[in-house]
């Protein structure tokens, strides 16, 4: 066939052919070179076993124009040049309709035109790739992995989600996927690039010694060193301190950051070895943090890494699920049992209790209420939850497997305005071995919600609705079976604001009052196992505000004489009524069942209905220890109460002893 062509055709094809094969050993030389030197957990020169990389007095954390124009481009260059191609063979299409006179000198026209893009694109990309690699301060790309937590003022904040067509927040190198792991993956010009400063930035906030922007699917969050944690007279001041897990000589330890914007994370690609970063904003000045990343709770678990010393012991794997032998094969499932509700019936799927995460308390403080919005216009909303299988403990020395919103029992407190557009994600934790869903009583549409979020693990979706109603409403969990998933502890409140928001008070709290139903009876040690039968029985053996016996004890409601509180209580069932009483005080104003109008004054008790809430008001007189109990007054002894600190002068018109009496406690035990 050759003996048939021009001299011209085949030295072309001939061109052709050599291009393209030097462009593809040219890919291929980048990408073996690159392969070569790959940090996936090596440790570049700098670093030493668990530890990452402080940078330099000076280091500004930018990399030279040129590299940095480099990596920017590449990218845009195979684009362009795909574009640039698509075109030719297009024009080279429409040649094939040109006179013969036109045809060939057009197509060699657009032959060389192809020539010169292929050789362009793949020199520019292959010569950037390796000069990139050369100068590179680790040698070649990595792939790098840092777990973290921003805490503020005892709030677990979640980063904002990608948006679009977009799997990251960041840049290529430095960004992260919605898994709370900060990634560095590609060639790091500078360590300054891939600091935690640089993070934050890149993800649309920013990090400088003592002050912290923080974007939030919500708003953006500033945390600033002497900020108060909350409103009001008298709050404390926070300070933001920076903690960091690492893994050395196999053992998990713990330091402080005092440098912690120039801080850039270990050189590995798991966690552990990783790094655990906890950034904290709290009133408190401590050399340790309590918390600790998931991702090493679960290697403290599993034994892949040992705990320095007795510092992890007392939330340790062994306190919470025995010993080691105990633990090492340890999985807990419940058959289905006979019942007619729609769906499946009540039972556990089986799982491996040493892969879950533990939880140092899985109580929400009360004082979580986000604040008054304060606008007189609706809005778009966006709200994300994470629903989590993890294990913590309902008292000392007794765990169970909660499952959960956000970690913590009640979820979080959501608070929107009448008219406003609610858009909601949420999203399953990978780790989980239920599908999980969620139900709002302010939602109108199928199922609350539940139709539209049933998730499995691993994946995530999204529901919008208009917040029609002003009141309080509960959300929960509405995956078959639904009341065992409500009994394990998913449940919490939504406030849909009236237009002119409620009356202003002091101080807001958050009350919500649970259901346990465990196989062993009330204080047995150990894990404890859900019982399907006791909560088809409506028998459960622990009735608790917050999640857990004396969470509202340990971390009490605190006002002072004078001041206006509101307390928003709800209850998440899944079978007893509450009635819900303040030891020692009176309701002024009760908004019954949450309802915003026809309220009721000067109120005892109030009801709380199975799934319902309530809202209270009342004006502190006098100081002193204020017990909350649910008035059935049998649930005090399986947890149900908490404690209303007041502080301030005695007020002996309201209240006062005579002939000596001296007030102890707050009266019922309390």
């Amino acid at each position: 066939m050759l003996r048939h062509m021009s001299f011209k055709s085949v030295l072309g094809i001939l061109v052709f052919g050599a291009v393209i094969l030097i462009s593809a050993v040219a890919l291929l030389l980048v990408g073996a070179f690159s392969t070569a030197v790959y940090a996936h957990g090596d440790v570049p020169d700098g670093h030493e076993e668990g530890e990452g990389h402080v940078l330099e007095e000076g280091s500004e954390g930018n990399a030279p124009m040129l590299e940095e124009t480099l990596r920017q481009t590449a990218m845009q260059a195979v684009l362009a040049g795909a574009a640039a191609l698509a075109v030719l063979v297009a024009a080279s299409v429409l040649a094939k309709r040109k006179s013969k006179k036109v045809r060939p000198l057009l197509s060699h026209l657009l032959f060389w035109s192809i020539v010169v893009v292929v050789v362009a694109v793949t020199a520019y990309v292959a010569g950037s790739t390796i000069y990139l690699n050369v100068v590179s301060k680790t040698a070649g790309p990595v792939h790098w992995h840092a777990d973290f937590e921003v805490w503020r003022c005892g709030e677990l904040l979640q980063l904002v989600d990608p948006e679009g067509f977009s799997n990251r927040v960041g840049s290529s190198v430095l960004h992260e996927h919605g898994d709370n792991r900060i990634h560095i993956e590609g060639v790091v010009v500078d360590y300054g690039d891939v600091s935690l400063q640089s993070f934050f930035r890149s993800v649309g906030g920013e990090l400088d010694h003592g002050i912290l922007t923080f974007p939030t699917p919500q708003s953006m969050i500033t945390m600033k060193d002497g900020d108060a944690c909350k409103d009001g007279e008298g709050a404390a001041e926070g300070m933001l301190q920076v903690f960091l897990w690492k893994t050395v000589g196999g053992k998990a330890v713990q330091e402080k950051l005092d440098h912690y914007e120039d801080y850039v994370p270990s050189p590995y690609g798991n966690v552990p070895p990783g790094d655990c970063i906890m950034l904290e904003f709290a009133p408190e000045i401590k050399d340790k943090t309590e918390r600790m990343c998931g991702s090493y709770e679960v290697a403290l678990k599993t034994g892949h890494v040992e705990a320095e010393g007795a510092e992890h012991a007392e939330h340790g794997a062994e306190d919470a699920l025995g010993s080691p032998d105990e633990q090492k094969d340890s999985n807990v499932m419940f058959g289905h049992l006979t019942t007619f509700g729609p769906g499946e019936a009540p039972h556990l799927h089986q799982y491996k209790l040493s892969s879950m995460t533990t939880v140092t308390d899985i109580a929400r403080a009360a004082a979580d209420v986000p604040l008054p919005l304060g606008r007189d216009f609706p809005a778009t909303v966006k709200i994300t939850l994470v629903s989590k299988e993890v294990i913590s403990e309902i008292a000392p020395g007794i765990t169970y497997v909660y499952w959960t919103f956000n970690e913590t029992v009640p979820g979080p407190f959501l608070r929107v305005r009448e008219g406003d557009v609610v858009e909601l994600t949420l999203y399953n934790d990978p780790s989980s071995t239920h599908n999980h869903s969620i139900d709002l009583h302010a939602v109108t549409g199928p199922g609350g919600g539940a139709v539209l979020t049933q998730v499995e693990p691993g994946k995530s979706k999204t529901i919008r609705f208009k917040a029609l109603n002003p009141g309080l409403y509960v959300y929960h969990c509405a995956t078959p079976d639904v009341p065992m998933h409500v009994a394990h502890g998913m449940y919490g409140l939504i406030l849909v604001e009236p237009k002119g928001g409620l009356p202003s008070v002091d101080r807001e709290f958050y009350v919500m009052q649970g259901e346990l139903y465990t196989t062993q009876p009330i204080g047995m040690k150990g894990l404890q196992v859900f019982d399907a039968q006791k909560m088809l029985d409506e028998q459960p053996e622990y009735v608790l505000f917050n999640g857990r016996v004396k969470a509202l004890a340990d971390k009490p409601l605190t006002a002072n004489v004078g001041e206006t509180v509101r307390v928003y209580m709800g209850n998440g069932g899944v079978a007893r009524i509450s009635s819900f009483h303040v030891i020692g005080e009176i309701f002024d104003t009760v908004y019954p069942e949450a309802a915003t109008s026809a309220l009721l004054h000067n109120v005892q008790s109030t009801i709380v209905p199975a799934g319902g809430a309530t809202i209270t008001d009342f004006r502190l007189e006098v100081p002193g220890s204020f017990v909350l109990v649910d008035h059935a007054l049998a649930r005090i002894d399986r947890g149900a109460w908490g404690i209303l600190k007041v502080a301030g002068a005695d007020n002996a018109e309201v209240f006062a002893g005579v002939g000596g009496s001296v007030a102890v406690g707050g009266g019922h035990g309390g």
